[in-house]
């Protein structure tokens, strides 16, 4: 079973993006239900919570450009028999975004990485390693569909398929006037269904929107009973109970500049000295920056007992599962997998669960047993392979080709991902 640290280091950074996508849920849900509210919706006064964040999407949907700097900071304390106090409160992610619609976007997370899009080209830069990729922007993209989902910001879309799978789950439960730092605004307050794996009662969040131009400012999650939940899930698989005191993450954006023209240096990538380009970055913080590189290489035991390694795999196109028995939603995508690996039998494919699971592999081998799984299943209770592959969320899975080469990536569970990987794999056997 996963440990409390790699919860801590990786579950919850997720469960923090989630409060960045609040904004979103709410917008996608308003947008579909009242198509016709625009312009009452822009009215200053008698706002619904509904109303605020139309207003919001819509201010969003007409900018030119836009520019903000924000911060993404966790505060999670519980008490653990062993260890007693423990005190999760990792430093702030800051991050400064400019965008100039329809084609240009720069994306700075302090000391983890950085993305220029000037319309034409993409780069990827990290800072630690002095690392970076260049790649043409595919065609018929716009900046902002460049944009990883592992960046926290109300400005990220996702796909409308992906947007579809997250409506139902805001439930919004009023807005107020309310001044913050001497401005006017509009605070909504709600709660937001999690996935089952992580809690069994909703997470519950403010959002604080600007009067002055209806924009986003700041969302706080409270996190202590999703914390509570995932934790009592990891005592009874066997580990020690903890309780938690306190776990709640805050979003803050603030110097938003609205509609000015942006310098045609800020979305381009200069390498300074000592920076060198790759054909993909070690150390990233996005699954995402493996694609079109070689994928990393890996030795490790199967379920079975016997040793697998990528390189063995090498001429057939592979398909990489991360999960955890755990984990509700690897659970609906592992029979989708199970119906890829019996479509393509008799091809050169070959698909690979990597369990993640602590604590011995009886576990795994019942939940293989129980839901009928007959693909190799991969072990990495020590987490190298997923650090190698940057999973931060899971289910997150890579198509890889017949050279080695990552071509695309999944990351969470998609009603439709069978089919897409049958059209992906498809494609690569051609």
């Amino acid at each position: 079973m996963v440990t409390r640290s790699w919860l801590i280091r990786r579950g919850v950074r997720n469960i923090v993006f989630i409060s960045a996508l609040v904004f979103l849920l709410f917008a996608s849900a308003v947008r579909a239900a009242q198509p016709e509210a625009k312009e009452e919706a822009k009215k200053p006064k008698k706002l619904t919570a509904e109303g605020v964040v139309r207003r919001a999407f819509d201010a969003y949907q007409g900018l030119s450009s836009y520019q903000d700097t924000s911060s993404l900071s966790q505060n999670v304390e519980f008490i653990d028999p062993q260890k007693g106090d423990v005190k999760q409160n990792a430093p702030a992610l800051k991050m400064r975004l400019k965008l100039e619609n329809p084609g240009r976007l720069s994306v700075v997370i302090e000391g983890q990485q950085a993305m220029y899009c000037n319309g034409e080209k993409v780069w990827l830069y990290s800072p630690v390693s002095k690392q970076y990729i260049v790649k043409n922007v595919p065609e018929g993209k716009k900046a902002l569909d460049m944009l990883s989902q592992s960046v926290p910001h109300p400005l990220t879309v996702n796909s409308e398929a992906e947007l579809e799978g997250l409506l139902g789950q805001i439930k919004l439960a009023g807005v107020k006037e309310e001044k913050w730092q001497k401005q006017d605004g509009k605070l909504v307050t709600g709660s937001a269904a999690m996935p089952d794996f992580m809690a069994a009662s909703p997470i519950q969040f403010k959002a604080w929107f600007s009067d002055s131009d209806g924009l986003l400012r700041w969302v706080r999650v409270d996190m202590k009973d999703m914390m509570a939940a995932v934790f009592e899930k990891m005592a009874a698989a066997g580990q020690s109970p903890a309780e938690v005191v306190k776990a709640d993450a805050f979003f803050l954006i603030e110097g938003v500049r609205l509609n000015e023209d942006i310098p045609d240096e800020e979305f381009t990538f200069t390498p300074g000295q000592g920076d060198k380009e790759y054909t993909q970055l070690k150390g990233t913080s996005s699954p995402e920056a493996l694609i079109g590189g070689e994928a990393p290489g890996f030795s490790t035991p199967t379920l079975g007992g016997k040793a697998v390694s990528l390189s063995d795999l090498r001429g057939k196109v592979v398909v990489l599962d991360f999960w955890a028995t755990w984990c509700g939603p690897c659970g609906r995508a592992l029979p989708m997998l199970e119906n890829v690996a019996e479509y393509f039998a008799d091809k050169p494919v070959a698909i690979m669960g990597v369990n993640l699971d602590r604590g011995g592999t009886d576990g795994v081998a019942k939940f293989v047993q129980k839901n009928g799984l007959t693909f190799p299943q991969a072990l990495d209770s020590d987490g190298s392979i997923s650090n190698r592959y940057v999973v931060n969320v899971i289910p997150t899975s890579f198509v890889i080709d017949q050279e080695g080469i990552v071509r695309h990536v999944h990351i969470g569970f998609d009603p439709q991902y069978e089919e897409t990987l049958k059209k992906e794999i498809g494609a690569l056997l051609k």
